[in-house]
């Protein structure tokens, strides 16, 4: 039985850090998927638009892909509807071990223009 995971990963205001990567290990367990919401939004709760997310090295044993849709907010801004940047995976079929994905995105400033530097994320799958 396949389940999917889904995590939420909000960025409040406009991203300012530091371009440097970034590596981040997620566990799944044998036959799960996983799916996380990128949503940007200013203090007072309005959207500059959604972040650009290119998938730079795809997975060898699983299949990512990237996609935008429209996200209903949490928190401070509960209710409130932004669009946002979907990042998914999921492993094939049977395997179990590690598994790479590469990501990079750039987040838009109030004015929806995108800033840079780019952001990467290494994104570590283990799958048991």
């Amino acid at each position: 039985m396949s389940f999917l995971r889904n995590a939420v990963a909000v960025v409040a205001a406009v991203w300012a850090g530091s371009a440097a990567a970034e590596d981040v290990t997620i566990d799944l367990g044998k036959g799960e998927a996983f799916s996380t919401a990128f949503a940007l939004y200013t203090p007072d709760c309005r959207s500059p638009g959604a972040l650009t997310m290119t998938i730079v090295t795809a997975p060898k044993h699983g299949k990512a892909e990237v996609v935008r849709g429209d996200y209903v907010m949490e928190g401070k801004c509960k209710g409130h509807k932004t669009r946002a940047t979907f990042l998914r995976y999921r492993p094939d079929k049977g395997f179990t071990g590690s598994d790479l994905l590469v990501v990079n995105y750039r987040s838009p400033t109030n004015t929806g223009e995108l800033i840079q530097p780019t952001k990467e994320y290494r994104i570590t799958f283990q799958v048991k």
